[in-house]
């Protein structure tokens, strides 16, 4: 399935700095970034250019400083309160990062069905059905403790996109995995890209990464070369 036309993401002049008066560090210096849906675009860049922080701007977990606009899959969000961006975040997007953020104490298979049940989404045969395409149906009872690391990733973003979010937003995916779990992850992330539709924004400091994507957007302190 090829990208469209239709951008799903649009943000225009995004600044972030921490701090105030003399002592404010810019981190952000004015971003323009649009995403199409069904695209997989990557932004490449060294650890401290700004990468997380637009991330989590864009992913609605912080604020900018200032923004001319974002908007996600047609809500404008500059505007918002906390509530509705929480409910935007639910409805719209899923989340992975370099840490997996499992919960310990609960199995595969209910790691995966909480995400559907914080969106009041009866089961049904989604969880089945993500276990199958990231393939551990075999370890749908074994806890994070259990799996390898390799295995946890692959449960995180069967969790992330088990709700079908419109935008899957990827902090560093690859980051704790050796090359061979780093290819099987991109390769599953292209699939969902490829089968689905499904529209992917990561970030990385690997330049192996950047293969899988569509596009990449290069990053160097705080704006795109």
């Amino acid at each position: 399935m090829k990208s469209g036309d239709e951008p799903i993401l649009r943000g225009c002049g995004i600044r972030k700095a921490f701090g105030s008066g003399d002592a404010a560090t810019a981190v952000l210096r004015g971003l323009d970034i649009e995403i199409r849906r069904g695209e997989f675009v990557a932004i490449m860049g060294p650890s401290g250019c700004g990468k997380s922080t637009l991330l989590h701007i864009l992913g609605l977990m912080m604020p900018p400083t200032a923004a001319d606009e974002l908007t996600i899959d047609g809500v404008s969000t500059l505007r918002l309160n906390d509530s509705r961006r929480t409910q935007l975040r639910r409805e719209k997007m899923g989340f992975v990062f370099q840490r997996f953020n499992l919960l310990p104490v609960l199995t595969t298979e209910r790691n995966i069905r909480i995400a559907l049940t914080l969106r009041g989404i009866h089961p049904d045969g989604q969880v089945d059905a993500i276990l199958k395409d990231v393939d551990l149906l075999d370890a749908r009872k074994k806890k994070p403790g259990q799996l390898s690391i390799g295995q946890q990733q692959r449960v995180a973003i069967a969790r992330a996109l088990v709700t079908r979010p419109a935008l899957l937003l990827a902090d560093e995916p690859t980051g704790n995995l050796d090359s061979g779990n780093t290819q099987r992850i991109l390769d599953l992330l292209r699939r969902f890209r490829d089968r689905d539709g499904q529209t992917i924004l990561m970030i990385t400091h690997n330049p192996q990464c950047t293969d899988w994507a569509d596009r990449v957007l290069q990053m160097k302190d705080g704006r795109f070369e």
